[in-house]
């Protein structure tokens, strides 16, 4: 456990925010140049990190096969190799790349946070970032780094390197992870924690939650939505589609106590940056380019001034979304970008008006490190191949639960706590049904996977927003009972949902082969969980089996009907109005006293999975908080409505 909590408060808070330019140089300091003369290696070679080679078939980029100088002596070439694609080779910028960073104080202990402009960091990487800024500031307590999950930036990875002759495939021949551009960006993950603390004034913070409704969501797979719109799937689902995902627009604004002026503005929202990155033009695949949120930074700097950070939450499933209010435009296309990003940006300046004082209180965090299996027989042909060349296999810990002869991935959770603001940081593409809860579990899935515990519902907080991609990348993280994959994803005699399509009540699928196995998401969810249970002070919310309550009188696992739909958000037809609990508490809306055979034993509100009061039951609704005492409740009392205990 690795823990940083401050414990003196001031009157405010301490805050400082700066953006450093990740783009790969290109200005003719170029490595090897002494032991790799260019009179040998003629190869056209556009960035400076790009390894020297002899052009055999006189395309313009290296191909596999082709003669190269390995000038760090590591037995492969080295590019830069673009996330979206392989062998991407990166020809040119449309926009550069970016770290944005903010620090927060309580006068004590600062918290240092980083979005990057990549695909997802491994968490040896971050580490290297961490101990220099470190070394360089004994005051700052913690460096935690999320990645936006941009596909328009240099692998970091491993699996969009260069790939053989007539290859096609998921994943490239040899690693395309630069090591010299790695060096590079953890020096620049460490300069921007400097010149953010260097910037560091006292401050006030605002903070608000809105949505954008403008902005449509593309909500494609199980279980972030239950649609089956999949040629192979059975007909839709007869009480209509529901989805688990966060609406929310969460936004978190420092200003300069003195002066007013706005020292950064950061945004977490849910949703793929990767609209560039899958463009049908090479000319815009083959390009280092911040794709969206390179739009949503510049408007919204334009506006309030200061640094726009945006933060990735949790995004699986959320691919890129659209903006039909603006040129409705074609996925791939540079527009769409624009849209994504201006729209999101105009929310954000429309909403700032309305920000509230954050109180002051401790800043600090907690990581907890652990290991989590490897069940994806794809990752372990990665692995074999060295495509994950900064990231090695670990030994199973002494657990009789672990998945017999699987190896291990370690990897970590956290927290980061500004007062009544908690970061939960996932290691990955984490889906919104497993760090925030869903309406469905193990009866539409697999029934003999176990439901994992929820994080948000284990957080006292005020305020709960996920922070993904968040101190390593270790892929999509699913809940247990909603993960299904084919023979050449997963292999487990033992497991009696393996290949059982009917068990996913046919549910389309494609994710899974992006992630470590079924058992990794509910290792996170678990972990997480236990670090806010140990460590988030407060009133914790209770839990307790139950189903939601209609005016008819019928109760259901769901809080609200909607018809089916195939695309877009849903509108609910009817909504629920109240809980009745397994103990026998009946809890209805302020108003209701009856509803079938049920009578009202208390009064409360909905709430959302942040505990958030409600208007009325949505999506979002995970339970109630009583307006007055009942079933041993107090008055103010949140309880959160377990549907599948």
């Amino acid at each position: 456990m690795i823990e940083s909590r401050g414990a003196t408060l001031v009157s405010g808070y301490l805050a400082g925010a700066a953006a450093v330019k990740i783009t790969p140089p290109n200005t003719g300091h170029r490595i090897g140049n002494l032991q790799c003369p260019a009179l040998i290696w003629t190869g056209r070679r556009i960035w400076d990190y790009d390894e020297p080679f002899i052009d055999r078939n006189s395309n313009g980029e290296y191909n596999i096969g082709e003669p190269f100088c390995d000038a760090n002596h590591n037995g492969r070439y080295e590019g830069i190799w673009i996330s979206g694609g392989v062998q991407h080779h990166a020809h040119s910028v449309l926009s550069d790349i970016w770290v944005r960073t903010f620090v927060v104080s309580d006068g004590t202990h600062i918290v240092a946070v980083s979005s990057v402009d990549t695909l997802g960091m491994f968490g040896t990487d971050i580490e290297k970032a961490r101990k220099l800024a470190k070394a360089q500031h004994a005051n700052l307590s913690e460096l935690i780094v999320s990645s936006d999950h941009n596909e328009s930036s240099p692998d970091p990875i491993g699996i969009y390197g260069p790939a053989a002759q007539g290859q096609s495939a998921d994943f490239g021949t040899t690693s395309g992870v630069n090591d010299y551009y790695i060096d590079f960006l953890t020096r620049q993950i460490a300069r921007s924690v400097t010149d953010a603390l260097a910037s560091m004034k006292p401050a006030t913070l605002g903070v608000l939650e809105t949505t954008a409704p403008t902005i449509v969501p593309n909500l494609n797979h199980w279980p972030t939505t239950n649609r089956k719109d999949d040629t192979t799937a059975t007909p839709p689902p007869a009480n209509g589609r529901i989805d688990a995902w966060d609406p929310k627009v969460h936004i978190l604004q420092a200003r300069n106590a003195s002066t007013g002026a706005t020292i950064f503005t950061a945004v977490d929202y849910d949703a793929h940056v990767q609209n560039l990155g899958h463009s049908s033009d090479p000319a815009i695949s083959h390009s280092i380019t911040s794709d969206w949120v390179g739009y949503f930074n510049h408007d919204v700097e334009q506006q309030q001034g200061g640094t726009a950070i945006y933060l990735q939450g949790a995004n699986g499933s959320i691919e890129t979304p659209q903006v039909p209010s603006r040129h409705n435009a074609d996925e791939g296309t540079i527009e769409r970008s624009q849209d994504i990003g201006q729209e999101l940006a105009a929310v954000t300046n429309a909403a700032l008006p309305g920000a509230q004082p954050l109180a002051p209180g401790p800043v600090g965090s907690r990581r907890d490190l652990f290991k989590a299996p490897l069940e994806n027989q794809l990752f372990l042909a990665a692995f074999a191949l060295g495509l994950f060349a900064h990231r090695t296999l670990a030994l199973p810990p002494p657990d009789t639960s672990w998945p017999l002869g699987r190896p291990a991935v370690a990897t970590e959770v956290g927290v980061v706590h500004i007062g009544p603001l908690d970061l939960i940081a996932n290691p990955g593409e984490a889906f919104p049904a497993l760090t925030k809860g869903s309406h469905w579990g193990t009866d539409e899935g697999c029934p003999t996977r176990p439901n994992p515990p929820v994080p948000s519902e284990h957080a006292t907080a005020s305020y709960r927003w996920d922070l993904g991609l968040a101190d390593d990348m270790i892929g999509y993280l699913l809940p247990a009972w909603g993960w299904d994959a084919d023979r050449t994803v997963y292999v487990n005699p033992l497991d009696s949902c393996a290949f059982n399509d009917t068990s996913e009540g046919g549910h389309h699928h494609s994710l899974e082969d992006e992630s470590l196995g079924p058992t990794a998401g509910n290792y996170v969810a678990t972990h997480l969980a236990a670090l806010l249970d140990r460590f988030d002070g407060g009133i914790r919310a209770a839990n307790a089996p139950g189903r939601y309550l209609f005016a008819d009188g019928t109760l259901s696992r769901r809080p609200y009907v909607a018809p089916f739909a195939p695309g877009g958000v849903v509108s609910p037809t009817q909504h629920a109005i109240g809980v009745v609990l397994s103990s026998g508490l009946v809890v209805m809306i302020p108003g209701v006293d009856a509803a079938g055979i049920y009578h009202a034993r208390a009064h409360g509100v909905f709430v959302d999975f942040d505990g958030q009061a409600q208007q009325s039951a949505d999506q979002s609704t995970r339970g109630v908080s009583l307006v007055e005492p009942g079933g041993g409740y107090p008055a103010g009392r949140t309880v959160f409505v377990s549907v599948f205990a």
